[in-house]
């Protein structure tokens, strides 16, 4: 009986699901379709499907002021996970030498990460490396050949949202978790 109670709520949730994808059209629906892993993802990758953002040649996510541009990538292909940054001034490229970057990711429950960099080939790459999951709360501040920026993006990659209507007609709530004592309760068996 518990069985068929619990397919009975499955498959009500997902007739809910296919009614609400039905009601979006096939373009919203399949909005996530087709995302890899495979390759080196910008702080705000493919993963910031709420808006569309800018990438840069190496994938990373571009951010511009005037004539400088600043690419920041999440490079992870076969090595832990780090910043790599790639700067132009009108068009040109900058050499690593020529930039100073520091950012700062303001995690879930606002734990703040800096990240310095250090010059690798024909970029920076951060010294520290960027832990799972990447979805922050970005702020960059440049120096790109003398000229200070400073910019700031989300990235939450990975994270769900639900729209308001939809999870009041499903019954979904959150709550605040709080401390709970959990009994351990053992069957001993013996004389």
């Amino acid at each position: 009986m518990r069985n068929l109670i619990l397919v009975v709520i499955i498959l009500g949730l997902a007739a809910a699901a296919a009614v609400r994808m039905f009601e979006q059209g096939p373009a919203q629906a399949s909005a996530g379709a087709g995302h890899a892993h495979g390759h080196g993802h910008g702080a705000a990758d493919a993963h910031d499907h709420e808006e569309d953002v800018e990438r840069g040649p190496h994938g990373g996510r571009l951010l511009q002021a005037g004539e400088s541009e600043l690419e920041l990538s999440v490079f992870e292909q076969g090595v832990p996970p780090r910043f790599h940054v790639h700067a132009w001034q009108a068009g040109q490229p900058v050499a690593p030498q020529d930039m100073k970057v520091e950012v700062w990711l303001t995690r879930l429950g606002d734990e703040i990460e800096y990240y310095s960099f250090v010059p690798q080939d024909d970029y920076l790459r951060s010294r520290e490396t960027v832990d799972e999951p990447h979805s922050f709360e970005v702020e960059v501040n440049a120096v790109i050949a003398g000229e200070q920026h400073h910019w700031q993006y989300a990235s939450h990659e990975g994270r769900t949202r639900i729209p308001t209507g939809l999870a009041q007609e499903m019954g979904i709530v959150t709550e605040t978790a709080g401390p709970q004592t959990i009994p351990e309760r053992l069957s001993l068996t013996g004389r």
